[in-house]
């Protein structure tokens, strides 16, 4: 009973020890922010390369940094579905490509009346949309864990604005959602 009433009395005393800080800390937490775990993007855009993965450690606190909208393969069609969000800054790319090999898409405009089709398409971080004229998308590796692959194309918007993706590549794990 003693030894409850101390630690009741040591809590009342110092607050802010041990688990009534409200501080979280994880161990090995580099004071700076860094990204890690086991998905990888990256791309060039108007000559800014940005290489994310899907979580960012910033002070003390783990960010979702790239969310895996859907990864995986559309069964019976010989298509994967390769959609991803960089949290950061509002951008999506979402990739409908042969499941191996490399895909060549060519002015794309998305269609209400297709259910699914081979597609490249990017919403900028001013959540404008812009669509493949031109883009190569590459699948490097798939199997039931993973997709990796190297995209890059032209793309242009519905007022006719092009902007050109170069050196994006992803390693990402499958994610049916």
């Amino acid at each position: 009973m003693r030894s409850v009433l101390f630690i009741l009395t040591f809590l009342m005393i110092h607050p802010f020890t041990g688990f009534c800080s409200g501080k979280i800390t994880f161990p090995h937490a580099d004071p700076d922010s860094t990204y890690f775990g086991n998905a990888v993007v990256s791309y060039t855009i108007k000559g800014k390369k940005t290489t994310i993965k899907n979580l960012l450690q910033t002070e003390g606190q783990n960010i979702k940094a790239l969310h895996l909208n859907v990864v995986g393969p559309l069964s019976k069609t010989g298509l994967m579905r390769v959609n991803f969000t960089n949290s950061l800054t509002h951008e999506v790319f979402d990739f409908v490509v042969a499941d191996k090999g490399t895909t060549i898409i060519k002015h794309y405009k998305p269609a209400l009346t297709v259910d699914i089709e081979k597609k490249a398409a990017y919403m900028s971080e001013k959540l404008v949309n812009y669509y493949a004229d031109w883009c190569k998308i590459d699948i490097i590796a798939a199997d039931e864990k993973h997709v990796a692959g190297k995209f890059s194309g032209e793309f242009v918007s519905d007022d006719g604005i092009r902007i050109r993706i170069k050196k994006g590549s992803f390693d990402v794990p499958i994610n049916e959602n």
